[in-house]
This record gives C-alpha cells, structure tokens and sequence, in this order.
C-alpha cells in the first residue's frame, strides 16, 4: 500500500501480478523465520524460570477467548458474537457510504471549530478498535485531534489540517525510535537468544532439519531474485534487509509483541528504509521496497508466532498450523492486491490528497520515502521542516517520559497521539469516544465484564 500511496511522485503504480507477488515473497521469508522465532521465543522460553518468561500477552487473549466460546453450553459469548457482528454489518451498510440513512460523521460546529475540520466520526471499527488497544490510546487519539485543530489556521488548507501530515508524522517516528532505544534489554535479550537457538525439548518440531534447511535456502534465493530483478536493489541492500530486517529486526518485533501486545512495525519499516536509503537504496522506490519487505516479513512472522504460542499450550500440533497459514499465502497475496486495486480505482492514492483514504501508516512511509530521495527535491508547504523539527524534538521528550512508570498511566499513549495528527480529527475524537464507550459506559457504569467487551470488540472490528 505504502508504495502505491507514494506512486504519483515516484513512477507507475504497482500492477495486480506485481503486488501479489511482492507480497507472496516477502509472506514466504516470514513464515519460514518462524521456525526459527519459534524455537527462541516459545520452545526456548519454556525452559526459563516462571518469572523470566514471556507472558505472549495477545494469545493469553485468544485462548480465553476460545477458552469461553469452546463452552458454549456455560456461555452466552457466540451470541453476543453473532448478534454484534450483524448489528455492525448493517450499520455500514446504511450509513452515508451505503444506503445514507445513518450519518458517519457530524461536524462540531460549536464556536466555530467545524471551519477548522473539527467532527466526530462514527462507525463499528472506531469503537471496537478503541477498546483494542487501550483507554491511554484513546486519549492520546483526543489530544491528537486537538493539536490538529489547534494548528489548522496555520496550514494551508485549515478545513483539512490532517493533510499537513509532517508534525504527526516526525512524532510516530521519533517517538517509537526512542521508545524502542528505551526498551534496550528487550533488544539485548532479543540478541542473546540468538546464540542459544540450539537446544531446547521441543516434541512437537514442525519439520526436520534438513527440509528447514532446504526450506531456508530456496526463500533466501526467492526473495533475492524477487528484488534484484523487480526493484533492481544491489546485493548489499537486498542481503542488509534479510539479515537486518528479517532477523535482528524481526526477533526485536516478534519479542516486543509477545512481551507488551504491541507491535512496531510501524518503526521498524521506517528504520530499514532509511538503512537502505543510505546504502543506494534512496529512491522512493527502492526505500518503499524495504518498508513493505519489512511490513511483509514481520505481519506472517508475528502473527502466526502467536498462533503457535497458543497452539503449543493446546497441544495442536505445530506442522498443521505451519502449513495451513503457509497454504493461504498466494491466494491471500492474490485476494489482497485485486481489492486493493479496486480501491485504488475509486480514490485518488497520493499522500497528501484530501479525498484520498487517510491511511496513516501508508502515508508515514511515503513521506520519509519521498525525504530520503534526494531526486524528489519536494516543495514542502511553508513551515513543514520546522514542524518536523518541533514534533520530532516533542516525540523524543515524551517517550522518555512515557518510559517512567509512575508517569505512564496518567500520559495520554504516544501512539494515539501520532496517529490522530496523521488522521483526520474525526476520527481521532471518534476513536476517543469509543473508548469512553466500551471503558466507562459499558465498562463501569454497566459493570459489563471484560470478556464480553472483548466479544463486542471483536464483533465491531
């Protein structure tokens, strides 16, 4: 996606055939480092004192919830599943984008604030997503919008603030970077199980040796072919994304997310496009290619490291779930690319447009790729570089205090906040009311338990 947002200024988009085969590629060298990841952070893990384990916060998640829904002779969790699920589908279906008998936003016009984008956004995702990933983000989701706002009379188009994406952009980045130089015994640990891979009782191994050697090679041999033909990268780039970006920055992604729920790929992406900008790699192009390679790799290694997590405490045996993800990947890869061209079809993919979708991820990619090409020479609005500066200065101070545990969970999450400066403030004060939805109306005035508000979550997403 990030390299179709970045088309129109750095050549013609990707085809169909294209994009389903970058995707099957860099799918291919992600799940075949699970193996690998599997026997560091889960065959391995098993071996450390309870204390020193990692807790695989998401896939706690997903056993309790298979855990309920397995009972369904004791629990009313499928119903509220099926009832939620359907009472989404038919909100989108009739909202403004379908039938138009339900609004999906509605301006604040109080003092005047809809002049400067000001709005509420409605809609199943906003509010199942808000309860995902936590009150602190939604917060942050507030004050996001609220500095969007707070700065739209000096942006060039003060009804769409949102489109100045260079201030929320340099906060994600500089934010997440520190964030992640924060956590450096995660990295350590990280490093260090490197070289103890060997090992470990595992009496479930998804393949022999020789075929994950086999296996191994003819990925790596894949993916160079892929690159140095598709995107004509050099040697030194193609092999710094396989071992930077799919080792080291895979176990430090795959650990994080096991340790805290959170994943960043986001950062992660931005880092080996800038490492491959400064090998040659510095076209847009060329930097995109190492963002998706990153994304790519890190989406079927993470989650599917997950799976097996679960997996192994329920006994299933690790080859079923191997080669059932990895029979999907090409028809995902196909499925993927023909919706996304369809959509390319009907918005207008350039990352600054105001009808364009606002894909904040996607748009945070195109513009750090669009700075490191030195051939773009970008004719950046008035004030943006000393934005970033500012924003990026304010993103490193805030992680290191957000760092602070008595300071954390009174901060507004740095993450929300960002990702409200690069979308529109609707959706940001959206995803801010669905939090106070799910956390405090059905949470705590209701007293509908946790497991429940998970359901419905799920349900709305």
């Amino acid at each position: 996606q990030a390299m179709v947002v970045a088309a129109k200024g750095t050549g013609e988009p990707l085809s169909i055939l294209q994009m389903t085969l970058f995707s099957t590629v860099t799918s291919i060298l992600g799940i075949v480092s699970v193996i690998f990841l599997r026997q560091i952070l889960i065959v391995k893990n098993e071996e450390l004192p309870e204390k020193d384990r990692l807790p695989w916060v998401g896939s706690q998640a997903v056993k309790s919830m298979i855990d309920t829904l397995m009972a369904i002779g004791e629990s009313i969790q499928p119903r509220y599943l099926a009832v939620f699920t359907v009472g989404s589908i038919v909100y989108v279906l009739f909202n403004d984008s379908g039938i138009g008998w339900v609004p999906e936003e509605r301006a604040i016009t109080v003092f005047g604030l809809s002049a400067f984008g000001a709005a509420i956004a409605f809609g199943p995702f906003l509010t199942g997503a808000s309860y995902l990933m936590g009150m602190r983000t939604c917060v942050g989701f507030l004050v996001g919008g609220i500095a969007l706002v707070s700065i739209a009379h000096i942006t060039p188009e003060p009804d769409a603030p949102h489109r100045f994406i260079w201030p929320g952009v340099m906060f994600l980045v500089t934010s997440g970077l520190t964030a992640l130089a924060c956590n450096w015994r995660m990295i350590g640990k990280a490093i260090a199980s490197l070289f103890h891979a060997r090992g470990g009782s595992d009496d479930d191994p998804i393949m022999s040796g020789k075929t994950f050697a086999i296996l191994t090679v003819l990925s790596l041999v894949i993916v160079v072919v892929f690159f140095y033909v598709s995107f004509q990268l050099t040697a030194i780039v193609i092999a710094t994304m396989i071992v930077f970006g799919g080792i080291f920055l895979q176990i430090i992604a795959s650990r994080g997310a096991a340790q805290t729920y959170f994943n960043p790929i986001r950062v992660m992406s931005t880092l080996l496009a800038g490492v491959s900008a400064t090998l040659g790699a510095s076209s847009a192009h060329a930097s995109l290619s190492a963002a998706g390679f990153m994304a790519g790799t890190n989406c079927q290694a993470t989650n599917l490291s997950g799976d097996m997590a679960y997996g192994r405490w329920y006994r299933f045996p690790s080859r079923w779930q191997f080669w059932t993800q990895a029979s999907t990947i090409l028809v995902s890869a196909f499925v993927a690319a023909l919706i996304f061209d369809f959509i390319r079809d009907q918005f207008p993919m350039i990352h600054d447009s105001k009808e364009g979708l606002k894909a904040p991820v996607a748009k945070m990619w195109a513009t750090m790729a669009l700075l490191f090409d030195p051939d773009m020479k970008l004719n950046l609005p008035q004030f943006a570089i000393e934005s970033m500066w500012i924003a990026g200065a304010i993103g490193v101070i805030y992680a290191l205090f957000e760092e602070l545990t008595k300071l954390r969970s009174w901060m507004p999450g740095s993450v929300g906040i960002g990702l409200g400066m690069v979308l529109s403030p609707s959706a940001g004060f959206g995803f801010f009311l669905g939090g106070l939805a799910m956390f405090y109306l059905l949470g705590r005035f209701l007293k509908v338990n946790p497991l429940t508000l998970n359901t419905i979550a799920i349900s709305c997403v």
